[in-house]
């Protein structure tokens, strides 16, 4: 029997703090075409799928064949818990927050489907997959969709951006049959966020043969009803478009689509775009970008991709047709993946802290190309910088403490460090901290310090790592004073120490320069 897959981890034991439900709905509509195949998903018209997912909740959708309770239970931290209103409908919308991050939840609609999702880390590292094109075509199975999803699952990919044309029809059954069910086995537990193309939002359509011709230039029937009520994200009109936003850690995610339902829908768009720039501060922007630019023919990539370059994004995907590209417009960096009849190829993007690296990949083939390096170019301004500190020698390691730091963690966002390493031997850095209120029995000890990531060394100069640091304790959840710092060097075996000491050049704790100053910034 087919099953969404289980993802297995050991969930920390913290207190789970449940706070908020929000439960909503569409209207019903009887022409969703019912298929309960199997027992796990029976009375599903559309099994659930995860519509939004970040450190704080996830909500979660779903279609009944007949109405059915809104009801969710949740099971997570040794807790659980039923979200929903309870009210009889067929269109299901329901939302948990205020949950732990990086942590594991069960979540179970009515007593024949269960899945599970972990909540975002919100410290930086995850993994996108990005393509368009799935079903654009009157040729169902054109473009293999089945290694695709394979490929998803096996590179643990986080977070899927589609860009347009999942569908060849807008009907319900059109998308229950290109889109929910090819994908099903992981629409349940990760987000695939989808900028709608001209497929989804009604192409093609019939216009009636008395229609003027000016008119059908200008309106030639795009509709998003049907693509808004399956994907009742926050749109960005309420009544036109199917534009939206969202953010997954320090990454805002914008969908836009070419395609318009109205005159001048293109331009609205544009103006909520730049609205929403303005008064983002995330580290990195992304926009993925749904087709055609067919009628009404309001598409202006030049006014577009001017506002993307002033406001300094950082990529934009795109994927509604066929082939597979790279290039730069107006020095936004664009990256198309579409579909292809010998093969299904996608951007793989990692996400650091502050740095990005986008790769091509080929389902059946697996990495192809070079992988592209992005830096953060948001300004970084200084809180302090640490001087001094104590050699500590133990174990064959060097290593080299700051000690009494006492800074809020709100008052810093990560930590730069400039490094010499003098040798060819590859080796790595890493970076030990903790947090007030912890016992130093042992300085040269590990057991109260919380490692984090490593930073490689492979040949001798000058390095410059940046790196973000947790914003609450990892065991309270709490927000924390940041008490000390330890920089270690593992020594091989048969090697001399290395004097750590001599290779740091300055270690500073940073934060973003478009924050506003606190009290405990002064």
């Amino acid at each position: 029997m087919r099953t969404l897959p289980i993802l297995l981890a050991l969930m920390a034991c913290q207190t789970t703090r449940v706070q908020n439900v929000a439960s909503t709905a569409s209207a019903q509509d009887p022409s969703v075409d019912a298929h309960p195949d199997e027992a796990a998903l029976e009375g599903f018209a559309l099994a659930p799928y995860v519509l939004e997912l970040d450190h704080q909740g996830f909500t979660v959708c779903w279609v009944t064949a007949e109405p059915s309770s809104s009801t969710l239970r949740v099971d997570g931290m040794e807790q659980s818990f039923v979200l929903g209103d309870g009210e009889l409908r067929r269109f299901h919308r329901v939302a948990a927050s205020d949950l732990h991050s990086d942590s594991h939840y069960r979540y179970r609609i009515g007593e024949v489907y269960d899945a599970r999702v972990r909540t975002s880390s919100a410290e930086g590292h995850f993994r996108v997959a990005s393509f368009g094109h799935v079903a654009g075509t009157e040729e169902p199975g054109e473009a293999p969709i089945e290694p695709l999803v394979q490929a998803l699952d096996a590179y643990g990919v986080d977070l899927t951006l589609v860009c347009g044309d999942i569908t060849y029809a807008s009907g319900f059954r059109d998308f229950a049959r290109y889109f929910f069910r090819p994908f099903e086995r992981v629409l349940g537990t990760h987000v695939v966020a989808v900028a709608p193309g001209n497929h989804d939002a009604g192409f093609p359509m019939h216009v009636r043969p008395e229609t003027p011709a000016d008119e059908v230039d200008q309106r030639i029937g795009f509709d998003y009803t049907v693509f808004r009520k399956l994907f009742p994200y926050t749109y960005g009109h309420a009544n036109e478009g199917g534009y939206h936003t969202f953010v997954r850690d320090h990454v805002r995610f914008i969908a836009l689509s070419y395609c318009t339902d109205v005159k001048g829908g293109f331009a609205r768009q544009l103006q909520w775009l730049g609205n929403v720039l303005e008064n983002d501060h995330s580290e990195f922007v992304v926009v993925f970008l749904g087709g055609s630019s067919g009628p009404p023919r309001e598409y202006d990539e030049d006014a577009l991709y001017t506002l993307l370059a002033e406001h300094g994004v950082d990529l934009a995907l795109g994927g509604d047709g066929p082939g597979v590209f790279q290039d730069e417009v107006h020095g936004v960096p664009r990256f198309f993946a579409g579909s292809r009849r010998d093969a299904r190829r996608f951007f793989m993007i990692d996400f650091e802290p502050w740095s990005f690296t986008v790769r091509q990949v080929d389902v059946l083939r697996g990495p192809i190309g070079t992988p592209v390096r992005f830096e953060t170019r948001r300004t970084k301004q200084l809180v302090r910088e640490l001087e001094g500190g104590e050699v500590v020698e133990r174990n064959k390691a060097a290593r080299h403490l700051f000690a009494e730091i006492d800074v809020a963690c709100d008052a810093f966002d990560g930590i730069e460090i400039d490094f010499e390493w003098p040798t060819q031997r590859s080796t790595a850095l890493q970076v030990l901290w903790t947090p007030d209120g912890n016992e130093r029995a042992d300085l040269g000890g590990d057991a109260y310090f919380f490692r984090s990531r490593l930073l490689r060394l492979k040949e001798p100069g000058t390095y410059h790592f940046r790196m973000r640091m947790p914003k609450r304790h990892p065991l309270t959840d709490e927000p924390y004073v940041l008490h000390d710092l330890m920089l270690k060097i593992a020594t091989p075996e048969g090697q001399p120490p290395v004097d750590l000491a001599s290779m740091i050049r300055s270690v500073r704790l940073v934060r973003d320069a478009d924050r506003t100053t606190t009290e405990e910034d002064r």
